[in-house]
């Protein structure tokens, strides 16, 4: 939907039915909510968007408490309403979300060539940041609509799983998703010949590197 805080062109607060259509997309599992003349042609585009942000987060908060019963999607593995195929890469996805649950993690970084497991983390709504590693420009920019991705261009040319993961989960740390000490789930898919096996593993940010 479009022009959901459409009165705020004009105005510095949104109509009390603004903030329930928000808040609304967001219980019913929308990926992302966006403005147009509000911020484009408004009189408080900075307002507006702060508002947007601060409706979603409050939702999400609320959503998560699990307070909402069975009226609207829950957040997390079995409980969203996204169900999956049978194949190993959306077993793995879900796996690694329920995984996330079980242990607190902080974020799940996720390595791409396609787009498609990291799509499929986001379908099964994990409370915490994806970290994705995908190889162009143009596929962060596509993966960035979906929830909970934030996707960084790079890491696909380190053939050593081990080093790669090592530069990946600095970079989490750097961008300020984890901290020392933090779990972390870690997605990834192997190549072998023509067939491919999608793992993933827990692990911890390392107090040194």
């Amino acid at each position: 939907a479009t022009q959901m805080l459409e009165s705020m062109a004009k105005n510095p607060r949104p109509t009390r039915a603004e903030v329930s259509d928000v808040t609304n997309a967001v219980y019913d599992g929308a990926d992302a909510v966006m403005t147009s003349g509000e911020t484009a042609k408004g009189k408080y585009p900075n307002e507006t968007i702060k508002m947007m942000n601060d409706i979603i987060l409050s939702a999400e908060h609320y959503a998560a408490s699990g307070s909402l019963g069975a009226l609207y999607v829950h957040h997390g593995g079995d409980s969203s309403l996204y169900l999956g195929g049978n194949d190993a890469i959306t077993a793995v996805a879900k796996g690694a979300v329920a995984s996330s649950f079980a242990k607190g993690c902080s974020a799940i970084l996720v390595f791409t060539d396609t787009g498609l497991l990291p799509s499929l983390v986001s379908a099964y709504r994990p409370n915490c940041p994806i970290v994705t590693f995908c190889p162009t420009s143009k596929m962060a920019r596509q993966l960035i609509l979906s929830r909970g991705i934030y996707p960084v261009v790079g890491l696909q040319d380190i053939e050593s799983e081990e080093e790669r993961t090592a530069i990946a989960v600095q970079e989490a740390e750097r961008m300020g998703f984890v901290s020392k000490g933090d779990s972390v789930v870690i997605i990834y898919v192997d190549n072998f010949g023509e067939s491919k096996c999608a793992n993933f593993k827990l692990t911890q940010v390392p107090d040194a590197y």
